[in-house]
C-alpha cells in the first residue's frame, strides 16, 4: 500500500484526486491528508512531511489538484 500525503486546504480538486484514487488504485493507495493553517505553503509541507514520516517509511506527496490515471502509479 502507497501512502500519499496531501497537503490541502479543502479544494475542490481534492474531491477529484479521491475519485481518481478510489477508481484507479483503490487496492494500491492510502490518502493521508493534512488540513494546515500554516502561513506559507513551504511549512504546509515540512509539517506535513514531519508528521508523515512518524508513522511511515516511504510516501508520495502531492499537492491537492492532481488526477491519478491508471498508469500514474506503476
Amino acid at each position: 500500500m502507497i501512502t500519499l500525503v496531501v497537503c490541502t486546504r479543502g479544494s475542490k480538486s481534492f474531491s477529484v484526486l479521491r475519485q481518481s484514487i478510489a477508481a484507479y488504485a483503490a487496492d494500491l493507495v492510502t490518502i493521508r491528508p493534512y488540513c494546515t493553517s500554516h502561513s506559507t505553503f513551504g511549512e504546509a509541507y515540512n509539517y506535513a512531511m514531519a508528521d508523515a514520516f512518524q508513522d511511515c517509511s516511504e510516501m508520495l506527496i502531492a499537492n491537492d489538484d492532481i488526477v491519478l490515471t491508471p498508469s500514474t502509479i506503476k
